[in-house]
């Protein structure tokens, strides 16, 4: 981002308010005093005998500087000191003479006001609101404590970027119920409110939320309590192998009781260290005759302080009736364990329900072996090689047949001794395999066992001093070309075609601030790399145009295009096929706060939209309606032709008789479809959910509208009496339909899951004893003791009663469904190394009758080219005839319904989906020709080819089902969530969260929105720090750099995760979690993104460090001398010792925490973190140095510095940060000034007459 930082008036910096009429002037001669203080573009001139006596009430200052808007007419302000951020959108600024030429749309403007302490007071983002409220204004309020216990939602006003004295009151007014104006949430508390306990720790004891509903006076609120354990509640003592002879004594854990807004208990109890030993949940369910008043996960430790062990609840509960003996089938099969060298390094890893994962370490700590157990069967080992920077180059698989255990695989790379120069520890560029040398261990490797290559730093791949690629300009007349360096960036990779010698190969071009500019490659169909993805960047940062062409047997070419409003949002994307016209596919508008509510799809020749989406949101910002319901016009929906609307209840009690709740679990549902000769067109239809004390859905009760009443169609669709065992793992299921025959309701599924003895969690049989509608529903093929079978990484491969089998590849994914009554019907996939599906192939009886080929977002049938994706749907091609339709898809990202411009010029639904609450589809379903089958899950592929068989959803890493609503295979991730089954879908709450990876369940759409909006559009207005949002679907901006900071170091407080903050850039500090690439979210965390202030285009530079930044508070107490020449020296000691760490970790071990990925496992390995540790050095060096300046400035503005010592501090204080021998002469005049004045008693600089 371009950033140009403007500070009025520098002493002000720091300074205390100021009520006083400015004048703006060219020049000015000044004879006495005129009750006005002047800012001058030239020159202010205060002739002899001026003279001026300063009180509380009166400040004089003459300055030198710009106005910060228009000169205008003398006004009466009051003016807090400010900083004033303009954010350049253009081009060709090079001067502060430029940049005041700049128009609204051409820069982004906000204003911070300080406090005397620094604090922020109020942050208004210039012109990012709406035309007739154009500022967004965001403010702050600090108690007796200075603590900010009650905060306030930003709100809109025409405040010309001045200072708002009268913010609370205008906030309210702005919130008022009995304000009608505006596309926003009214509410008469617009705000939070936190009581902090009276120790000196200052600990939360209850957070209120904003909205009236959510205040602390209503007890819907959480609360935390903060305690020692007690004798009472007898957590118990667990050695490392598992073994349990007695309790923790009183006192010697602590723990933190929360309660969330509906009264569910949560206890987590720690130890001294800091270590998670118990998390107990309230649970009051009886399971098979035994009563669980708790949900209990134990977590077992080494004397070093290792993690060893993770005891899922149904092993505690079974612990609790065998006398706390474990068991050897739950020590080998049902729990997580964890395994360490005598380095500290994880050498195996165990999930329940899947075999032993291990890894393998060089003498330089890099992980170069890593097996699995379907590896494991055959003798072969994922192995890895690294170039000498420790980078990974190449990724395989090698068999080796001699040694079979880990310890003899182990003691053989141990051979490899890298202190002998003449073993090769690294792979260079050579002729060995694929450009590389090939001697590094593992050796004598050939190119077929190789699933990936990996280049960096150039283009030479041959190394015979010549770029074998290059960047192809696509005649846009705007392409920037590759200007930077391709140094320590990825050039080319090259990712094997599963079981094939092919390649898919991908070259990358950048430019100079490192954005990807152009992506060269090949497809599965042409194995010639004549694809291209080119991309052109505005001077923001934001992408204003992408060319993708594809080659097959013909080249494709399609353009996108978007424009941005005034703030840096969305505002039009538009659309072209090949020399087509170009389609405007959407155009999008906000209200007064920045939130998204109107999206008009397909723009028409009469500059008119096809549809409007309309929505709105709740107080907490949470999504309740698209359109509207009834599919009428009212304050929420202002069109009369939607095709779509819905609404989602929350803790309202509404109409249709759901209990109200106040956590954000979704409580109820309406919707409507309007669709032609379909069996419910406009018939408005809803679902009431209820759920237990963990959240989990119990019932999803469906009915319709007839009339007035709500008592049509009653349990059509519904699944109830949903149960589950203490994993997480369904046990009964209740599934019902509806008889157009009979217009009644009838009960199609009444499930009984049961378990494997061994592994628990791993399904064994599944019985109906209903099994009506014929076919619809489960499908009850079998009738034995074991239905379901599963290979050793604990994915299923067979399902008697789908009468499905599975084969999965070498890389674990499913390569073949054979149906087992008929082996010549079956779906295979093809895919590439790296994990992409990239083929479908559908056989029966031997015929091939469907191939799907996935290019990129190109989707050719049977080698024809037949829909592209975009941003609002897709494009569906039919003998060269281009058809664009659209999805309008629910808050998880589900498409509800795609529609089309019709004959007659509206538009006309094509396919609708409404889904029972685990995903299965309502019955009776409308395919059209070529239907969509990006559906339910945020859109995963639906596997429906054999008339709607086999009814399973496929994301990138497993297989879901929506008839058993769990997952074929382990998650991948389960670690982090030790206390569900690895088989169970999205918490088993399907209402409120998604999981389209199939690794990480994600808190609805607005996640993944607010995240968009955070990294790319956000910059300059609310979000541009990031925010957070909670399981509670609670998202806040954050307002300020403190708040922001303050969040990051909570989040790692509260789960001990500092070892996996990632620094610089946007940091993602996620909940008892690692930072992952995959693009998966979990329920709770916190995106944080600071401010570059700089003048230049974005730079990724270590002269340009993307660090978070901390503006520090300047508590209460004595301000002096000592303290300002802490900041200073404190400053350019951590710079420097930032520059010395980060420079040497350049050539150690990885850095920070690691995630190993290869083609076959994801494992977390704890490593050094010296690159981060030299981050945190230089920002909190930077941030010391800040408030050096800041209370310098503060000193002398109030008089108790002159100015010969505040022009000295500021001096010797820049020196501090330039290198080591400027920190020394720093640190040396600091610490002698603070000697000298200790001892003598006497001030190093005369000091100011009062």
């Amino acid at each position: 981002m371009k950033t140009k930082l403007f500070i009025l008036l520098s002493l002000l910096l720091f300074g205390r308010e100021v009520n006083a009429q400015i004048e703006y002037v060219v020049s000015k001669e000044v004879s006495q005093y005129e009750g006005k203080s002047y800012l001058a573009s030239n020159s202010v001139t205060l002739k002899s005998g001026f003279h001026f006596i300063s009180s509380a009430q009166s400040v004089f200052f003459a300055a030198i500087g710009n106005p910060p808007s228009t000169p205008g007419p003398t006004r009466e302000i009051t003016m807090p000191a400010f900083i004033e951020t303009q954010i350049v959108r253009v081009r060709g600024v090079k001067s502060d003479a430029d940049l005041w030429t700049l128009t609204p749309e051409q820069k982004l403007v906000s204003r911070k006001y300080l406090d005397g302490l620094g604090r922020d007071l109020q942050e208004i983002f210039v012109g990012a609101g709406s035309a007739a409220k154009p500022d967004i204004v965001t403010f702050n309020e600090y108690d007796m404590a200075g603590r900010r216990s009650t905060n306030y939602l930003p709100y809109a006003a025409n405040s010309q970027g001045q200072f708002q004295n009268t913010a609370v009151n205008d906030q309210l007014a702005f919130y008022s119920t009995s304000n009608t104006s505006g596309k926003y949430a009214k509410d008469n508390a617009p705000y939070s409110q936190t009581i902090y306990d009276n120790s000196p720790t200052q600990t939360i004891l209850q957070q209120g939320a904003v909205g009236a509903n959510w205040q602390i006076s209503t007890g819907k609120v959480k609360q935390v309590a903060t305690r020692v354990n007690t004798d009472a509640e007898q957590v118990r003592l667990f050695a490392e192998d598992g073994s349990s002879t007695g309790f923790y004594a009183a006192g010697a854990l602590n723990v933190s009781e929360i309660t969330d807004e509906e009264g569910q208990k949560m206890y987590l109890f720690a130890d001294k260290e800091g270590k998670n030993i118990l998390k107990r949940q309230l649970f009051e369910k009886t399971i098979n005759g035994v009563y669980h008043q708790y949900k209990e996960t134990y977590y077992l430790y080494s004397a070093s302080g290792f993690q060893t062990s993770i005891l899922p609840p149904n092993v505690v509960a079974t612990l609790k009736s065998n006398g706390w003996n474990l068991t050897v089938a739950d020590r080998e099969s049902n729990i997580f364990r964890f395994i360490y060298d005598d380095e500290g390094r994880l050498i195996k890893q165990k999930r329940p329900s899947s075999t032993w994962v291990y890894i393998i370490y060089d003498q330089l700590d890099r992980p170069v072996l890593i097996q699995n157990g379907l590896l494991r069967a055959a003798n072969k080992w994922c192995f890895t090689k690294y170039d000498a920077l420790n980078r990974p180059v190449m990724e395989g698989i090698m068999q080796d047949n001699q040694r079979l255990s880990y310890e003899d695989m182990k003691g053989f790379v141990d051979t490899f001794n890298y202190s002998d120069p003449s073993v090769p520890f690294c792979e260079e560029r050579g002729s060995g395999i694929e450009g590389y040398t090939n001697l590094s261990f593992p050796t004598s490797i050939n190119s077929n066992a190789l699933l990936s290559v990996t280049y960096y730093d150039n283009y030479d791949i041959d190394n015979n001093g010549t770029d074998n690629y290059s960047y192809t300009a696509q005649g846009l007349g705007t392409e920037e070309g590759v200007q930077g360096s391709v140094q320590g960036k990825i050039s080319v990779i090259k990712n094997r075609i599963v079981g094939t010698t092919n390649w898919m190969e991908k070259v990358l071009f950048y430019n100079i601030e490192g954005d990807l500019i152009q992506q060269k490659s090949n497809n599965s169909i042409n194995l010639q790399l004549n694809d291209a993805i080119t991309h052109v960047y505005n001077f923001d940062g934001t992408k204003k145009k992408s060319v993708t062409k594809k080659n097959t047997d013909t080249e494709q070419r399609v353009i996108e295009a978007n424009i941005y409003d005034k703030a840096g949002r969305l505002a039009e994307t538009s659309h072209q096929v090949n020399s087509g016209p170009v389609v405007t596919l959407a155009s999008y508008s906000y209200n007064e706060l920045g939130q998204l509510t109107d999206r008009n799809l397909h723009k028409l020749a009469n500059n008119s939209f096809l549809q409007s989406v309309d929505y709105r949101y709740n107080i907490r910002g949470w999504l309740s309606r698209i359109n509207n319901p009834t599919l009428s016009t009212d304050d929420y929906n202002e069109e009369s032709n939607d095709v779509f609307g819905m609404e989602l209840l929350y803790e309202g009690q509404g109409e249709i008789g759901n209990t109200g709740r106040y956590d954000g679990l979704i409580s109820g549902m309406k919707w409507k479809t309007k669709m032609a000769n379909h069996s419910f067109n406009e018939l408005e239809r809803a679902y009431t959910y209820t759920y237990d004390k963990l959240g989990q859905l119990n019932d999803a009760v469906f009915k319709a509208r007839q009339g007035a009443a709500w008592n049509y169609m009653t349990d059509a669709f519904s699944e109830k009496e949903i149960k589950y065992d203490l994993n997480g793992n369904i046990t009964s299921l209740r599934r019902f339909s509806w008889s157009i025959s009979t217009q009644s309701s009838l009960e199609i599924d009444h499930l009984s899951y049961t378990y494997d003895v061994l592994n628990k969690d791993q399904l064994a049989q599944v019985s109906d004893s209903e099994g009506a509608a014929g076919g619809v529903g489960f499908k009850d093929l079998a009738s034995e003791s074991k239905e379901y079978e599963f290979n050793d990484d604990g994915n299923l491969i067979k399902d008697k009663n789908k009468g499905i089998s599975y084969t999965y590849n070498e890389i674990g994914k499913v390569s073949r469904m054979s149906y087992i009554s008929d082996p010549s019907k079956y779906i295979e996939f093809n895919y590439v190394s790296s994990g992409e599906r990239i083929k479908k192939l559908v056989y029966q009886s031997g015929n091939l009758l469907k191939q799907q080929d996935y290019l990129d977002g190109f989707l050719y049938e049977n080698s024809v080219l037949s829909a592209i994706t975009n941003a609002e749907g897709r494009v569906r091609i039919s003998a060269g005839n281009v058809k664009y339709e659209y999805f309008i898809r629910d808050h998880l990202n589900n498409v509800r319904v795609s529609f089309e411009e019709g004959a007659n010029g509206q538009a006309e639904v094509r396919q609708e989906g409404s889904y029972y609450a685990f995903g299965m589809q309502h019955a009776p379903l409308s395919k059209p020709g070529n239907p969509n089958t990006a559906l339910f899950n945020g859109g995963s592929e639906w596997l429906a080819d054999f008339d709607n068989d086999p009814d399973l959803y496929n994301t990138f890493f497993r297989q879901y089902d929506p008839v058993l609503g769990r997952f074929n295979g382990i998650d991948p991730e389960a670690i982090k969530y030790s206390e569900f089954s690895a088989y169970q879908f999205v918490f088993n709450n399907p209402i409120s969260f998604s999981d389209p990876s199939g690794a990480d369940p994600r808190f609805d759409k607005l996640i993944s929105e607010m995240l968009e909006r955070y990294q790319d559009g956000g910059t300059g207005g609310p979000g541009k720090l990031g925010g957070t949002w909670t399981s509670d679907g609670r998202i806040h901006d954050f307002s300020n750099s403190n708040e922001a900071f303050d969040a990051g170091v909570r989040y790692n407080d509260m789960f001990s995760s500092w070892s996996y903050t990632s620094v610089g850039g946007i940091g993602s500090l996620w909940g008892n979690s690692q930072v992952q690439n995959s693009g998966g979210y979990t329920p709770t965390g916190i995106m944080l993104k600071e401010v570059n202030i700089t003048a230049q285009k974005k730079s990724t530079s270590s002269a340009n460090p993307r660090g978070i930044k901390k503006y520090f508070d300047a508590h209460n107490g004595d301000i002096g001398n000592y303290l300002a020449g802490i900041g200073y020296t404190t400053g350019a000691a951590g710079n420097w010792a930032g520059n010395i760490i980060k420079s040497r970790s350049l050539y150690g071990a990885p850095g920070a925490t690691t995630i190993i990925r290869t083609p076959v496992a994801n494992v977390h390995v704890p490593t050094r973190a010296l690159r981060a540790t030299g981050t945190a050095f230089k920002t909190l060096g930077t941030a010391a140095g800040i408030v050096g300046v800041g209370i310098t400035g503060y000193q002398y503005f109030n008089g108790q510095i002159t100015g010969t010592e505040a022009a000295v501090d500021l001096a010797f204080g820049a020196i501090g940060f330039m290198g080591p021998i400027g920190a020394t002469i720093s640190i040396m005049y600091f610490g002698g000034k603070f000697a000298y004045e200790s001892i003598s008693g006497k001030p190093l600089f005369d000091k100011p007459t009062q």
